[in-house]
């Protein structure tokens, strides 16, 4: 269980790093984010809020098969987008 709690708890900090510090693109090159995206990250941070309380609840109710459920799931989503 501990090993779950710890790849979570990476996983959120690197999203909340990418969130707040913007993101790279495929080539490398720095992205930032522009006051005109604002709707569309207030849309993405509800999204990433309530995909992290299902993380939160599995982990509060020590559901360990829910939490390999979501890490195998984001794992999936994170090879499809990568290649």
């Amino acid at each position: 269980m501990n090993h779950l709690l710890k790849s979570c708890a990476v996983s959120a900090a690197a999203l909340a790093v990418a969130m707040l510090t913007g993101c790279t693109s495929p080539k490398g090159e720095p992205q930032t984010f522009e006051i005109g995206n604002k709707e569309f990250l207030l849309k993405e941070i509800d999204c990433y809020i309530e995909h992290l309380s299902e993380y939160k609840t599995a982990m509060e109710h020590d559901d360990e098969e829910t939490l390999i459920r979501l890490l195998d799931e984001g794992k999936k989503r994170k090879e499809e987008v990568d290649g």
